[in-house]
């Protein structure tokens, strides 16, 4: 895998940007990227990268969305990378797959992150029903 961003399409930017509302999160478009802030409970505040990436095999090349937990700088660079996974590309418009797989990743990729860290639940994400 290489760190070369490809564009976004159009369909997975659309899915991805109505998966983060969904959850209560305020989304940013950016070009080639969408960025979501993520605050803490000790005040850290975090931001969940979304942006496009080729993922190779032997004999071809495919598309993967990386999701990567970063803390930026105040002109948005990153300045740490804490946690960078990859999920496949959902291939048409009206992928249900990776809508009800895609809040998960986020949740999963955040909490880890608070329990190693040790800096408290993300107060963004609702907390699970139990």
């Amino acid at each position: 895998m290489t760190n070369r961003k490809l564009s976004m399409p159009g369909h997975v930017s659309d899915l991805v940007h109505m998966s983060l509302t969904r959850m209560g999160l305020d989304p940013f478009k950016g070009d080639d990227m969408i960025t979501c802030p993520l605050m803490y409970e000790d005040g850290t505040e975090l931001s969940i990268v979304f942006m496009c990436v080729p993922k190779r095999r032997w004999f071809w090349e495919a598309t993967a969305l990386l999701v990567s937990l970063v803390q930026m700088d105040h002109e948005t660079k990153a300045v740490t990378v804490y946690s960078r996974d990859t999920i496949d590309c959902p291939t048409e418009p009206y992928d249900w797959h990776f809508t009800m797989l895609l809040p998960h990743v986020v949740r999963a990729i955040a909490r880890r992150h608070a329990v190693e860290g040790g800096m408290g639940e993300c107060v963004d994400l609702p907390r699970p029903t139990r």
